[in-house]
C-alpha cells in the first residue's frame, strides 16, 4: 500500500497501481482543464487490469461539499469520462446519512483498466 499526500494534478505516479480509490477528491474538479489532468492521471496510474473505483456526488446530489463547489455525475457520464481506459464493472446511486443526520445522494463507480490507448 501506498500512502501519498499531494495535489493530485500534480502527481507523478513513481509506480502503477492495481487499485485506486477515490471518495473525497474528484467530485471538487469542477473545471474541464482539472477534471482532464485527475483522468489521465488516473488512466497511466492504474496498471492494466487494476481497479479505479470512485465516489462522487450523484447529479441528483448536493451542489456544495464543505463550503466549496463540486462536479454532479450521473452513472453515464461518470462511466464516460474513463471510458478511454477503463471498462465499466458497475455504476450505482446510494443515500448517505452523515453523521449530522443529512442525506447525501452519491454515485458509485467501479471500473477495469483493460483497454489500450495511447
Amino acid at each position: 500500500m501506498h500512502w501519498i499526500v499531494c495535489d493530485i494534478t500534480e502527481f507523478e505516479p513513481p509506480v502503477q497501481f492495481d487499485f485506486w480509490h477515490d471518495r473525497a477528491a474528484f467530485y471538487f474538479f469542477t473545471t474541464e482543464e482539472k477534471i482532464y489532468k485527475y483522468v489521465s492521471i488516473a488512466e497511466d496510474a492504474v496498471k492494466k487490469n487494476g481497479y479505479l473505483i470512485l465516489g462522487t456526488f450523484s447529479d441528483n446530489g448536493l451542489k456544495k461539499c464543505s463550503g466549496l463547489e463540486v462536479k454532479q455525475y450521473s452513472e453515464a457520464s461518470i462511466s464516460a469520462r474513463f471510458e478511454i481506459a477503463f471498462d465499466r464493472i458497475k455504476c450505482i446511486e446510494e443515500e448517505h446519512i452523515t453523521p449530522y443526520n443529512t442525506t447525501q445522494i452519491l454515485c458509485f463507480a467501479a471500473s477495469k483498466r483493460s483497454k489500450n490507448y495511447s
